[in-house]
């Protein structure tokens, strides 16, 4: 099974309008959207939406929300949600993949690529208790693993980097998701972007790693800002 057409990921925040400025203020770029805030971090896309609750789900476009939620039923995946426009696979770890239809999402074709200030999208990264399950799990959802460890495995569909990561393998505060990015020169660009006037909620002392900082929007999604 592949999860479909193209991925972004959707933030859902009661605070839409902080949120874009936050994602802004790391470099990202807004786009016209239909009913929504879209920005592009230069690599992926962000489609910001208002909601009671906070959270980020890992989007797809998919042309029969139907025929994709029944695959996923056939796989034992747990479907938690679904409508006419729409269906939300739980993956084992937590996160939500939202599968988007015509009628709910259609994503404009992005411009080219480019490096935002704070650094190149890496990865989608997660944390688990159980690291052989969630990749045969993702590699059921048609990922293939490109980076393999004892506690940690890169993965990718051809859309996105999923990097997970056995629960205490990261020296640093994780949520999951998180975002991660990466730069040679991250500590620069970090300190750039805290003179610009960014927060962050972990600093490279707190870490224990030079160049490395955590960011937090306001929707409580972390951003991993790496040197490497």
């Amino acid at each position: 099974m592949r999860l479909g057409t193209a991925a972004y990921l959707t933030l859902f925040t009661p605070l839409p309008d902080a949120t874009v400025r936050f994602l802004r203020s790391l470099g990202f770029i807004s786009l016209p959207g239909e009913g929504t805030e879209l920005l592009f971090d230069g690599a992926l896309l962000y489609d910001v939406r208002r909601a009671e609750r906070p959270g980020t789900a890992l989007s797809y476009t998919v042309p029969d929300v139907a025929n994709a939620a029944a695959m996923a039923e056939n796989l034992e995946y747990t479907v938690a949600e679904r409508s006419r426009h729409h269906a939300v696979i739980r993956e084992p770890n937590g996160l939500s993949i939202l599968l988007a239809g015509p009628e709910m999402m259609r994503l404009p074709e992005p411009p080219e690529r480019f490096t935002p200030p704070c650094g190149a999208f890496a990865e989608l990264s997660i944390e688990t208790d159980d690291i052989e399950r969630s990749v045969r799990w993702w590699q059921n959802a048609g990922f293939k693993a490109t980076t393999r460890k004892e506690t940690w495995c890169t993965l990718d569909d051809g859309r996105i980097l999923i990097g997970a990561y056995r629960r205490g393998t990261c020296p640093h505060l994780f949520r999951t998701p998180s975002v991660t990015f990466f730069a040679p020169d991250m500590k620069e660009r970090i300190a750039a972007l805290k003179a610009a006037g960014t927060t962050f909620v972990q600093e490279e002392k707190e870490i224990g790693m030079e160049g490395h900082a955590i960011a937090e929007s306001p929707d409580g999604l972390l951003f991993f800002l790496f040197a490497g």
